[in-house]
C-alpha cells in the first residue's frame, strides 16, 4: 500500500518515493524553532527510525506508532479511535495497546511521545467537564489533528492526498458564551461540543471571540488564502485562515459587522505591507518566547524591551515603526487602545525619532556608468539570443531612463497602432499611455505630449559603437514588441513573461520590481554589491540629473519629466509644507459643533489656491445643511403647513407663533416643529387619503429619487406606492387625475418659490391574480442570461402605468451659516461659480451644444446646471477645463461629488452628512462651505504669493552671482578660474542665502487677512499669473544681469590702482575675491530686504544671522589656524583679516549696494505713480506703521518699549458665528475676534 507520508509535530513530511536526505533537510528547520523543547539528537533519531521503518507499509499516526490505512481506505483517525481496514481500536497515550510495526522501544519516539503529552489536550472531555463554551488559543509548538472524516483534501504545506492536518496545540480557558462565532461568522448563542481536535483550529481574534473550524463528512476543510500578519497564520500556503489582526476585527465585530465585511476591509492593507507585518510579528513572538510571555497579551516592559534591542542594534526609526505596527495590529491592546497608542510607547518613539532622525541623503543611490556598463554585456547581450527575463527588465531600465517618467506612466503605455509607431524606417519611436490613463500630476500642456525616443546614433569609434548600440532603447524595445507578439493577450506594453500568467498586462509594482532587479542585476555581473533601498522611482532623479549635467536645458527636462516649471528643481517643499500647516493650524476653519479643523491633504497645491477662476459646487450638503425638515404638504388638492387669519390672509410664521401639540402621540419626535392645526385633525379624523399620504412616507423612507413599494394589508388587498420627481411621476398618472394635477401643480410652484424640495406621491391597486403573474415574469426577467435589464424595464414601465395621485411633500433643507456672504465675496474677487445638482440627464450630448453652453455660461458670473449625474457634473469640469485655460476648483459632500472633485485641478470636501468619501478624494478639506473664502482669499494668496516672491529672488541671486563670471572670464582668458573662493561657491545656497528667503516664503504678507476680505478684488493678480510670468523672469534676468555688472566692475576698479596704508599693493585675486562676494551677499540680503512687506522676528534674524554668519565664516575659514590644519583646503591665509580693515574696501562695498539697490527703488516709486497695480491701489504705502493701523500706535507713544498689559491672547476662543469669517482680523493673530474692528 502507497503512503502519502507522515507528520511530525504538525509537520507533513512528503511522499513514499521521497529520498531520505529530505527528511534530513527539513529537520534541521525544525530543530531550530523547537530548540527550547526537545533535544536535536533524539529529534534526528527520531527521524533515521521512521526512515528506517518500511513506509510503503501502512503508515502510523504520531500521537502513537499504531498504523492507520491510507486515504482511499476512507478511514480516519478521529479523537482517540484509530481506523484501519474497518476495525477500530484504543490509542492509549502511554502506548500499552498497539498493532502495527513496533517502534514503541525506539528511545526517540518515547520522547517525542513524552514531549506531545499535555500540548495535545482532549477538547472532547474538556468540553464535557465545562459547563460553557471554551475559549481555544494556540501556542507556539504545532501539534498534529486529524480530521473527523475520511475525504482527501489538500492540507499540510500544500500537498494532496493526506488526513494529517497541521495544526498548533490548543490551550483551552473558559469564555463568554454570548462572544462565540462560528464558521460562518454568524453569532450564536452557544458552541456545540467538538467532533475531534480539529474542531480548536485557530483562535485568531484573541480576547473573547474564538474562531473554529468545524469540517462536516463529506465536504473539504474551507479554505482561503492565508494573510501574513494574522494571527495564527504560520504558513503562507493556503489553508484554513480565518479572521484578521485582533483589536481591528475586535473593534469591528462590535460594531455587528458580519465576517465577510471585516475580510474586506481588512484587504484595505496592501499584500506587501501584511507580508511586512508577518516577519516581525514572528520575530516578537521569538523574543516573547525567549521572555516567557504570551505575544498577543505581552505587557508594556517586554514590548519596550523589545524595541530598545531593535533599537540598540542600529535599525532605523523607519524600521522600528514597522515593527510597532506589527504588534499593534496582531496584539490584544491595553484597553481600548491598541499597542502602539500606550503613552509609554509613544514616548519611547518619539525618543527613538530623537536619537536617530530620517535623513534623506543627497548622495545619487546607484551609478549610472556601472549599470549602463553592464547593460552592454552578458546577460542583458547579445538581445536576440538573451532569456525574455533579461529582455525584459533591460527594456524596461532603458525606458524608465531614456524617458524619466514615472513607473505608473511606463506602466500605461500601449502597443496599439494609435500609440506605439516606429517612425523613420525605426530610427525613432513615439509612445502614447492608454487614453483612459490619468496621471499622477495633470498638465494639461505636458500630460499630452508623446515619449519621443530616437535610436542612439553610432560613434567613430567601434567599442564606443557596439556599446552604444546595446544601450540604444528603441533596439530594446522593438526587439521586446516582437518577442512578445506572440503570446500577448494585451494592449500593454509591458506584459508578464513567465507562466502561468504568460502574456498577461503586468502589475505597476510589478514593473517597479523589474527595474530595481534591473539594477541589481547590473551590479552583480560587474562584481560589486548593489547597494541597499534601491526603488525604481530613483530612475527620474538620475535621468533629469544627468541630462542636466550633460547641458540639457530646464524646458526641455520639464517636457519629458512632466513637470509643470522648472521651480521643481528648487526646493519648495519646505515652503509648501509650511503654508499647508499654516491652514491646518487657521483656528478661523475650525469648526467647533462638529470639531473638525481645516485639513491640507497635499502640499502641492497650494499656490494654485490662489489663481482659482471657476468654482464647481455641488448644493445639497455643500451650500445646504443635508437636513431635510418636514415644512409644507399638498393632499388631495389641498394646502398644509400655510395659516390664514379670519380674513383670509397669509399669516408670517415667527418664533412666537402657537404650535402644534404632538404630546397624544408617543412616538411623535419632540424636535418636530409644525404650525398648521388643520393636518393634524384631519389625520386623526381617519381621512384616507391623508393615511395613505403618510403609509406612503413611512414606507417609501429612502433618500432614492425614484422610490416604489407594493403593500398587501390585513385584508390582502396589494397596494403599489410611488414616490418621485413632478416630471416623472406625471409622466404615469391616470387621466382622471388631471385635475387633481393642475392643482397639485400650483402648490408645487408655490413650494419651489419658497426654497423648498418637493417630491409626488401616488399609488395603484393591484389585482391579486394580475400581481403574482407579474411577479413571476419579474423573476423569470432577473435570472435571464440576455437582455434582463431591457426586459425588466418592460415590467416595471408596466406596473407603473394609470398611478392615482396622492399629493405633494416639501421639505426645507436650509442654507449653511455664511453661505450668502461666501459666494458675495468670491463673485467680488472675479472668481465664477458653477452650482451642479440634480438627476436628469441629457445636459451636454453633443460637442456643438457643450460649445454653445460654455460659451454663454462663461459670459455670467453664477452658473447653475440642474438635475445632472454625477458623470456629467466631471463632464463639465472638464469641459471648462479644456476650453479655458484657467485655474479650476471644485467642492463637494458626497460619493456623487467624487468624480467632480478629482476632474477639477483642485478638490474641496466637505464633511458633512454624507459620509467622508468627498473628503478622502480631496486636497483639501473642512466642515463648512463657508470656510472657503478663507482658503482662496487668504491661504491661496498668500501662498501664491509667497511663492512667486520666492522664484523671483531665487532666480535673481542665482543669476547675479553666475553672471559675474561672464565678466570675470574677459580677464581671465575664458580660462576655468572662478570669481569667488571655492568655499564660498559650496556654502553660498546652503547657508547664507538658504534661511533668508526661506523666512521671505513662508510669513510675507502683502496686506492682512483683514484687507484681504475688505478688498477680493487683490485676488484678481493671481487668476492673471500677475506675479510670475514670462515677463517678470526676462525682468529678473535683466535685473540680474544689471547687479552682476556693478558687482563685478565697481570692485575692479576700486582695486586695480589701490595700495594699502603702507604702500603695499592689494589688487591680488584673493582680495578681489573676498571683496566681491562680500558685495554679492549684501546686494542680495538688501534686495530681499525690499521685497519683504511683513517683518517678523524670524525674517530679521534670518537676514542679519546669515551676514553675521557670513563674516564669522569668513574669519575662521581664512585663519591662520585652519591654514595650519587644512593647508591644501583653505589658501586664503589672513585674505578677511587684511582686506576687511581698509576704508576704501567698506565704501566699495556701501558704493556697489547704492548703485545696486537705489535704481530698484526709484523704479519701483515711478511705478507706483505713473502705473500703480492693484494692491498698490487698495495698499497703504505705510502698511505697517501707520497711525490708524498696525503698529502705528506704538510708534508714535511712549510706550513703544513697554509691554502692553491689555493686549489680547494670541489665540483666544471665540464662538463660531455665521459671518465669523467675513470680520475683520488683525494681521499680528489668527484668532483675535475680540478685537474692535478697526476701518483700513
Amino acid at each position: 500500500m502507497e503512503t502519502s507520508g507522515f507528520s511530525v509535530c504538525g509537520r507533513f513530511y512528503g511522499n513514499s518515493h521521497s529520498p531520505k536526505s529530505y527528511y534530513h533537510r527539513r529537520f534541521p528547520a525544525w530543530l531550530g524553532r523547537h530548540a527550547r523543547r526537545q533535544d536535536s539528537q533524539w529529534c534526528m533519531e527520531f527521524a533515521d527510525a521512521l526512515m528506517s521503518h518500511k513506509l510503503s507499509g501502512t503508515p502510523s499516526c504520531v500521537s502513537c506508532p499504531v498504523p492507520f490505512s491510507a486515504p482511499d481506505k476512507g478511514s480516519a483517525c478521529q479523537d482517540r479511535q484509530h481506523h484501519s481496514g474497518g476495525e477500530s481500536h484504543t490509542c492509549p497515550r502511554d502506548h500499552e495497546s498497539r498493532s502495527g510495526p513496533a517502534l514503541s522501544g525506539h528511545p526517540s519516539l518515547q520522547k517525542l511521545d513524552a514531549a506531545q503529552r499535555g500540548c495535545q489536550p482532549d477538547m472532547g472531555e474538556i468540553w464535557k467537564s465545562r459547563g460553557g463554551p471554551i475559549r481555544v488559543t494556540r501556542e507556539r509548538v504545532m501539534s498534529p489533528v486529524f480530521l473527523s472524516d475520511g475525504s482527501e483534501r489538500t492540507t499540510g504545506p500544500g500537498r494532496v492526498g493526506t488526513r494529517v492536518a497541521t495544526c498548533p496545540p490548543v490551550r483551552v480557558s473558559p469564555i463568554r458564551a454570548d462572544h462565540c462565532y462560528s464558521l460562518q461568522g454568524s453569532r450564536e448563542e452557544t458552541l456545540a461540543p467538538p467532533r475531534s481536535p480539529s474542531m480548536a483550529h485557530h483562535a485568531l481574534d484573541g480576547g473573547d471571540i474564538p474562531a473554529f473550524v468545524q469540517p462536516t463528512v463529506g465536504s473539504a476543510v474551507a479554505q482561503r488564502p492565508g494573510v501574513t500578519g494574522r494571527r495564527g497564520d504560520l504558513s503562507r500556503s493556503p489553508g484554513p485562515c480565518f479572521v484578521g489582526l485582533a483589536p481591528e476585527r475586535l473593534n469591528l465585530s462590535s460594531m455587528g459587522l458580519p465576517d465577510n465585511v471585516i475580510d474586506t476591509i481588512q484587504s484595505a492593507r496592501a499584500i506587501s505591507t501584511r507580508n511586512a507585518y508577518d516577519g516581525k510579528w514572528r520575530a516578537f513572538e521569538e523574543w516573547c518566547v525567549n521572555a516567557g510571555c504570551i505575544a498577543l497579551q505581552s505587557p508594556v516592559p517586554v514590548i519596550l524591551t523589545f524595541l530598545q534591542s531593535l533599537l540598540d542594534k542600529g535599525l532605523a526609526f523607519s524600521t522600528i515603526k514597522v515593527y510597532l505596527a506589527a504588534i499593534s495590529a496582531c496584539h490584544i491592546g491595553f484597553g481600548d487602545k491598541t499597542a502602539g497608542q500606550h503613552p509609554l510607547i509613544c514616548s519611547f518613539m518619539k525618543g527613538a525619532r530623537r536619537l536617530r532622525p530620517v535623513s534623506k541623503s543627497l548622495v545619487a543611490p546607484w551609478d549610472l556608468t556601472t549599470v549602463l556598463n553592464a547593460l552592454s554585456h552578458p546577460p542583458f547581450e547579445p538581445l536576440h539570443q538573451v532569456d525574455l527575463k533579461w529582455l525584459s527588465i533591460k527594456t524596461a531600465l532603458l525606458l524608465a531612463l531614456a524617458s524619466a517618467k514615472r513607473v505608473s506612466d511606463i506602466h500605461a503605455l500601449s502597443v496599439s497602432t494609435s500609440c506605439m509607431q516606429f517612425i523613420r524606417g525605426g530610427s525613432k519611436v513615439l509612445l502614447k499611455p492608454n487614453p483612459a490613463f490619468m496621471p499622477k500630476v495633470f498638465n494639461p500642456t505636458l500630460s499630452c505630449l508623446p515619449i519621443e525616443l530616437s535610436a542612439l546614433s553610432p560613434l567613430s569609434d567601434a567599442e564606443e559603437r557596439q556599446q552604444l548600440h546595446a544601450l540604444c532603447p528603441v533596439r530594446a524595445l522593438r526587439v521586446y514588441v516582437d518577442k512578445t507578439a506572440s503570446f500577448r493577450g494585451t494592449e500593454q506594453l509591458f506584459v508578464s513573461w513567465a507562466p502561468p500568467h504568460r502574456g498577461k498586462p503586468l502589475t505597476k509594482q510589478r514593473l517597479s520590481h523589474w527595474i530595481v532587479e534591473a539594477i541589481t542585476v547590473a551590479y552583480e555581473s560587474s562584481g560589486l554589491h548593489p547597494p541597499a533601498g534601491l526603488r525604481a522611482h530613483s530612475t527620474r532623479g538620475m535621468a533629469t540629473s544627468w541630462a542636466m549635467f550633460r547641458g540639457t536645458s530646464v524646458e526641455e527636462i520639464c517636457a519629458a519629466a512632466s513637470w509643470a516649471t522648472p521651480h521643481t528643481f528648487a526646493s519648495v517643499e519646505i515652503i509648501r509644507l509650511g503654508n499647508s500647516f499654516f491652514i491646518d493650524w487657521d483656528r478661523k476653519m475650525y469648526y467647533p459643533k462638529s470639531d473638525t479643523p481645516a485639513q491640507a491633504r497635499t502640499t502641492t497645491l497650494n499656490e494654485e489656491l490662489g489663481q482659482i477662476k471657476y468654482i464647481f459646487s455641488d448644493k445639497t450638503g455643500t451650500l445646504t445643511q443635508n437636513i431635510m425638515t418636514f415644512n409644507k404638504c399638498s393632499i388631495n388638492g389641498k394646502n398644509y403647513g400655510e395659516l390664514f387669519d379670519f380674513s383670509g390672509q397669509r399669516v408670517e410664521i415667527t418664533e412666537k407663533t402657537e404650535r402644534v401639540d404632538f404630546s397624544w402621540n408617543k412616538l411623535a419626535d419632540p424636535k418636530f416643529i409644525f404650525h398648521d392645526h388643520s393636518l393634524v385633525e384631519t389625520v386623526r379624523e381617519g381621512s384616507v387619503e391623508a393615511q395613505g399620504f403618510f403609509r406612503l412616507l413611512a414606507l417609501c423612507h429612502t433618500v432614492m429619487p425614484e422610490e416604489k413599494t407594493p403593500v398587501r394589508n390585513p385584508e390582502g388587498k396589494t397596494t403599489l406606492y410611488c414616490k418621485g420627481a413632478d416630471t416623472i411621476i406625471y409622466e404615469r398618472l391616470h387621466p382622471n387625475c388631471r385635475k387633481l394635477m393642475e392643482v397639485t401643480t400650483q402648490h408645487l410652484n408655490e413650494y419651489a418659490g419658497d426654497g423648498l424640495r418637493t417630491l409626488v406621491l401616488a399609488y395603484k391597486d393591484l389585482d391579486e391574480d394580475y400581481m403574482e403573474d407579474w411577479r413571476r415574469r419579474h423573476h423569470e426577467a432577473s435570472v435571464s442570461m440576455e437582455g434582463r435589464e431591457e426586459r425588466l424595464d418592460e415590467l416595471y414601465e408596466e406596473i407603473e402605468k394609470d398611478l392615482m395621485l396622492l399629493g405633494a411633500s416639501a421639505v426645507e433643507d436650509k442654507l449653511q451659516d455664511g453661505v450668502p456672504q461666501t459666494i458675495e465675496q468670491l463673485a467680488k474677487a472675479d472668481i465664477k461659480i458653477w452650482v451642479l445638482t440634480g438627476d436628469k440627464q441629457g445636459v451636454c450630448s453633443g460637442e456643438d451644444l457643450r460649445l454653445e453652453l460654455l460659451r454663454v455660461a462663461c459670459m455670467c458670473q453664477t452658473v447653475i446646471c440642474c438635475r445632472v449625474t454625477p458623470l456629467q457634473k466631471a463632464q463639465v469640469v472638464q469641459l471648462v477645463k479644456k476650453y479655458k485655460q484657467a485655474v479650476t476648483l471644485a467642492i463637494g459632500d458626497g460619493a456623487n461629488d467624487v468624480s467632480m472633485i478629482k476632474a477639477a485641478h483642485i478638490g474641496v470636501g466637505i464633511s458633512g452628512q454624507e459620509g467622508m468619501q468627498a473628503v478622502l478624494s480631496s486636497d483639501f478639506s473642512f466642515a463648512q462651505f463657508r470656510y472657503l473664502q478663507r482658503l482662496l482669499l487668504v491661504h491661496g494668496r498668500w501662498s501664491y504669493l509667497r511663492m512667486c516672491k520666492f522664484l523671483q529672488y531665487f532666480f535673481y541671486k542665482n543669476f547675479t552671482f553666475t553672471f559675474v563670471h561672464f565678466w570675470y572670464a574677459f580677464f581671465s582668458g575664458f580660462s576655468a578660474q572662478t570669481v569667488y573662493d571655492e568655499w564660498f561657491i559650496t556654502i553660498y545656497n546652503l547657508v547664507y542665502t538658504a534661511l533668508p528667503v526661506l523666512g521671505l516664503s513662508l510669513f510675507d504678507q502683502d496686506v492682512n487677512d483683514r484687507w484681504s476680505f475688505q478688498y477680493p478684488q487683490l485676488y484678481v493678480p493671481g487668476q492673471l499669473n500677475f506675479y510670475f510670468s514670462k515677463k517678470i523672469f526676462v525682468r529678473c534676468m535683466l535685473h540680474s544681469c544689471y547687479s552682476s555688472l556693478v558687482l563685478f566692475f565697481v570692485p575692479w576698479a576700486s582695486m586695480v590702482d589701490t595700495v594699502r596704508d603702507d604702500g603695499k599693493d592689494i589688487a591680488d585675486y584673493q582680495s578681489f575675491a573676498l571683496l566681491a562676494q562680500t558685495c554679492l551677499l549684501m546686494i542680495v540680503n538688501f534686495q530681499l530686504c525690499l521685497d519683504t512687506h511683513y517683518w517678523t522676528a524670524v525674517n530679521q534674524f534670518f537676514v542679519w544671522g546669515s551676514l553675521s554668519a557670513y563674516f564669522a565664516i569668513s574669519f575662521t575659514m581664512y585663519s591662520n589656524g585652519m591654514f595650519l590644519i587644512f593647508t591644501s583646503a583653505f589658501p586664503f591665509i589672513g585674505t578677511a583679516r587684511n582686506s576687511l580693515n581698509q576704508p576704501n574696501v567698506w565704501l566699495t562695498v556701501l558704493l556697489t549696494t547704492l548703485l545696486c539697490i537705489l535704481p530698484v527703488v526709484a523704479i519701483r516709486f515711478i511705478l507706483l505713480q505713473l502705473s500703480p497695480t492693484v494692491n498698490d491701489k487698495h495698499r497703504r504705502s505705510g502698511y505697517a506703521f501707520s497711525h490708524s493701523q498696525g503698529y502705528g500706535d506704538l510708534v508714535t507713544s511712549k510706550w513703544v518699549l513697554l509691554k502692553r498689559k491689555n493686549r489680547p491672547p494670541l489665540f483666544a476662543r471665540a464662538p463660531d458665528s455665521a459671518v465669523a469669517q467675513n470680520q475683520p482680523q488683525h494681521y499680528r493673530t489668527i484668532a483675535e475676534e475680540n478685537e474692535e474692528p478697526q476701518s483700513p
